[in-house]
């Protein structure tokens, strides 16, 4: 090899193992993060495909629904319920001493009180999670998870369930969904959010809705999940209510979600081609 050609083999070297570093840091930065979502500084439209549910893994709905208690700024599942967690063992519901506290302190108080608020704020709260391809993203063949409250949920149910826009989570007749923020940080709403007019294949060719499968199949909703016990939940309650137990936690949306008009947008059926073809032969093949 020339002098040259080993001084660009080294810079070639150094450059890769440069981005490397890059990637790593920002790994490290984010941390373990479990949840995609908009940045909380920003507004606008952030569009995502919301996917569907994989059979083959035995599941019967695109998303995971759970109950998960706010203490101290950190969250916990509500024992009284019952989820597979991610160590693939089903945890039954039981009582849940986080549930008890805040029944018992409803009763006792005046609403509108601290105590009243205080109960509010630890009382079980409805999460959704779903797995969703970010547009826009490097590689939008890696779905991400994405959680929202029952507002966003609520908006949802009423798109699939009360209107003409049909499945909007199928792969190939399905349709983007326009996920629009307006206000930043907690005053944060998707009130605006519609799925997109037309209808559209995830991904344009059969290889990369091949690689998109292959990866949502690995996304188990049990990954998520993790159940403390009752003897620690007590704990973290305790610790809380002995410090200043009226700290501020995560409120949940409570505006009901603006319906969405039935008609659906018209537009053109795709036409059925050797590519399309294709599309639902694999999808059959991996039972989506």
């Amino acid at each position: 090899m020339t002098k040259r050609g080993k001084k660009e083999h080294s810079m070639t070297e150094k450059d890769n193992d440069f981005e490397e570093m890059k990637k790593q840091m920002v790994r490290d930065k984010q941390g373990n993060k479990k949840f995609w979502g908009p940045p909380s500084d920003k507004e606008g439209n952030f569009p995502i495909r919301l996917l569907p549910h994989v059979k083959e893994n035995g599941e019967k709905i695109f998303y995971l629904h759970h109950k998960v208690h706010w203490i101290n700024g950190r969250s916990y599942e509500c024992l009284k319920q019952t989820l597979t967690d991610k160590e693939g063992n089903v945890h039954e519901a039981e009582d849940c001493p986080v549930c008890t506290f805040s029944r018992k302190l409803f009763a006792t108080s005046e609403k509108g009180s601290d105590d009243f608020d205080l109960a509010y704020d630890l009382s079980a709260k409805d999460r959704y999670v779903y797995r969703v391809i970010v547009r826009g993203k490097a590689n939008e063949k890696e779905p991400e998870f994405f959680e929202s409250g029952k507002k966003l949920f609520g908006t949802l149910y009423h798109i699939l369930t009360e209107t003409d826009f049909g499945n909007i989570c199928d792969l190939k007749d399905g349709r983007d969904f326009n996920l629009v923020k307006t206000g930043t940080g907690r005053r944060s709403n998707y009130d605006t959010s519609t799925p997109s007019a037309n209808v559209t294949p995830a991904f344009k060719t059969v290889e990369e809705l091949k690689e998109m499968v292959v990866n949502l199949k690995k996304m188990n909703f049990s990954q998520l999940v993790e159940f403390v016990s009752i003897e620690a939940i007590k704990n973290s309650l305790k610790e809380y209510l002995s410090g200043d137990g009226k700290k501020s936690q995560p409120k949940e949306e409570s505006e009901k979600p603006k319906p969405i008009a039935k008609s659906s947008p018209a537009v053109e059926e795709p036409e059925t081609t050797t590519e399309s073809s294709e599309m639902d032969d694999l999808l059959s093949e991996f039972g989506l």
